[in-house]
């Protein structure tokens, strides 16, 4: 009898486990389908174009040139002929023809005034009819581009121009007295200065003769000692921890201030982790981690994405957190 019900419960949870499987498997393929779908019915952007170095398109749509004299592409969305400009085929009003130029992703001018645009999508999707598994067979998504343009304020037309020049686009431009980020003034700087990238980091941290900055924003005055060690920075005075969006200051020993590095690179070439220490603390992204001892805290060098593992003399970490 009771092997009777041993082989009754077995039985059971197999077949338990066997629907779960299933269902597993069906939510999959779901997933599969719908990403599958999603990817063939979408309706890409319309670019301006050309075909065969000569046909000028608008997506699929050739352009008539013949009666739009003068016609050029400016760049992906910006065109001009004889009499306006345009953006993806719509008129752009309140700019002038003759002198008006597509600087980059972020700015255009003309002769009276610099400009910081963006475009964003509008996406559509079409009601569904027919579904397989609750996905819609006729899906199809429509993106729709709108442009939205600012003046920027005391900008000067004539010697406007994005910063740094034939390299990668961070959104900064200069002129004759200012500095620029994404259509916003940050300071004054005399365009004849010296201004560049600050060299070895992934960040873009840009040095002007008196200033540090960075995404825009004026981070420290204490330019000669201001250095960057992986994802953490400190100046005499400061120490900053550096992510993809801000750089964001922490009170720390910054004279001590030494960050935590792998003996080997990870596949990106990185030794750096988002450990740090002085003689008082350790940190993880800038945070002060409590209980953590200073002088025996390392690096676990098993932690192959060089990630978050770490050990002190009584503990060991991940992301900053004792764990048990």
């Amino acid at each position: 009898m009771e092997l009777t019900k041993l082989k009754n419960n077995l039985m059971f949870k197999q077949s338990n486990q066997a629907v779960k499987t299933v269902k597993h498997m069906i939510i999959r393929f779901n997933l599969l389908i719908c990403m599958f779908l999603f990817l063939g019915n979408c309706a890409q952007s319309p670019k301006y174009h050309k075909k065969y170095f000569f046909f000028a398109y608008f997506g699929e749509k050739k352009i008539d040139t013949t009666s739009r004299m003068d016609f050029q592409i400016l760049s992906e969305h910006f065109a001009s002929d004889s009499q306006n400009i345009y953006f993806d085929e719509q008129i752009l009003k309140g700019v002038d023809r003759d002198s008006f130029v597509v600087l980059n992703d972020y700015y255009l001018k003309d002769k009276n005034f610099v400009y910081y645009y963006q475009i964003t999508s509008d996406i559509t999707i079409n009601s569904p009819k027919v579904f397989i598994i609750l996905i819609p067979l006729d899906l199809t998504v429509k993106f729709e581009k709108k442009l939205n343009v600012d003046i920027v304020k005391d900008a000067d037309p004539k010697t406007f121009s994005p910063f740094p020049k034939n390299k990668l686009d961070y959104g900064y431009a200069i002129d004759k007295d200012h500095l620029y980020y994404m259509g916003s003034e940050v300071t004054f700087v005399n365009q004849m200065a010296e201004v560049r990238f600050l060299e070895k980091t992934v960040h873009p941290i840009l040095i002007t003769p008196s200033e540090v900055i960075y995404q825009g924003k004026i981070i420290s005055k204490d330019v000669g000692t201001f250095q960057v060690f992986g994802n953490y920075a400190k100046d005499k005075q400061n120490c900053f921890f550096i992510d993809f969006e801000k750089m964001d200051q922490f009170p720390c020993l910054a004279n001590q201030l030494s960050t935590l590095e792998y003996n080997e690179q990870n596949p990106w070439g990185y030794v750096h982790s988002d450990y740090a220490k002085d003689l008082k603390n350790v940190y993880y992204q800038g945070k002060v981690i409590e209980g953590a001892d200073p002088k025996t805290f390392t690096l676990l060098e098993g932690d192959k994405d060089h990630c978050c593992l770490a050990k002190d003399k009584k503990n060991r970490y991940n992301q900053g957190i004792q764990l048990n």
